[in-house]
């Protein structure tokens, strides 16, 4: 089966073709918010390197979140677009489970993953060695999340080395405090983020069921303006 992965979530994105577990082709670009853009002809030159053509996509798997709003909304919409157009199914693989999946150690009780959400907050999510979740995605203050990792160590962890913590939200901890608390700390653990690579090994795993919508966990910001009406419109429309 091969397997068409796209991930947005954050300010950057990635394309990714995988097959039986196999990665062919990958290519992402570090152009923020650049989503629209770039992402559709990276889907042209990733096949293009792999030598695979649209009508051997079995499965494409998006990344739906948490994230950057816009970027979700793109990752999704040229999902649909595709699947639709190809006759496919269309997976969603959470961000946060994206991330934790590049650190997957069957040896770890638990592994964190803090991701900057912007405005003081962080996104949040705790799987065990197998990937199996133990707390869902939500969002938790930057005040708060030395309280929430050692909430989840206590609760999950059974000994030093058995848990680890990732993502960018690891910048706002003092990893010597962090090992001597028993954390495994990995080579590259801040600078881990989603990826279609794993977004397309997860996929190609997941069960195919209703089409993916965007987990955004916080509310959106926009919202529509307040205005006056315009009685000289409104006696034209009757």
């Amino acid at each position: 089966m091969l397997v068409l992965g796209l991930e947005t979530s954050s300010k950057f994105g990635s394309v990714a073709l995988v097959r039986d577990a196999q990665v062919l082709g990958f290519e992402e670009y570090d152009a923020p918010n650049e989503h629209a853009e770039r992402l559709l002809p990276l889907v042209e030159s990733v096949l293009r390197s792999a030598n695979c053509t649209e009508d051997e996509i079995s499965r494409i798997a998006v990344g739906n979140g948490p994230g950057n709003f816009t970027g979700l909304r793109v990752g999704i919409a040229l999902a649909y677009g595709l699947g639709i157009g190809l006759g496919i199914p269309v997976v969603g693989v959470g961000s946060l489970v994206a991330v934790a999946s590049a650190a997957v150690d069957a040896h770890f009780k638990a592994i964190l993953v803090l991701r900057d959400a912007r405005k003081g907050e962080f996104f949040a999510a705790a799987f065990d060695g197998n990937l199996n979740t133990l707390l869902e995605p939500h969002l938790v203050a930057q005040e708060s999340a030395k309280d929430w990792v050692n909430t989840v160590v206590n609760l999950h962890s059974t000994g030093s080395g058995d848990w680890t913590l990732v993502s960018d939200g690891l910048c706002a901890f003092n990893t010597v405090e962090l090992a001597n608390a028993g954390a495994r700390l990995l080579e590259g653990a801040e600078s881990m983020r989603p990826d279609a690579k794993q977004v397309g090994l997860l996929g190609a795993r997941a069960t195919v069921g209703q089409w993916p919508l965007p987990e955004y966990i916080r509310e959106v910001d926009a919202v529509l303006p307040s205005l006056r009406r315009n009685p000289a419109i409104e006696s034209e429309l009757r």
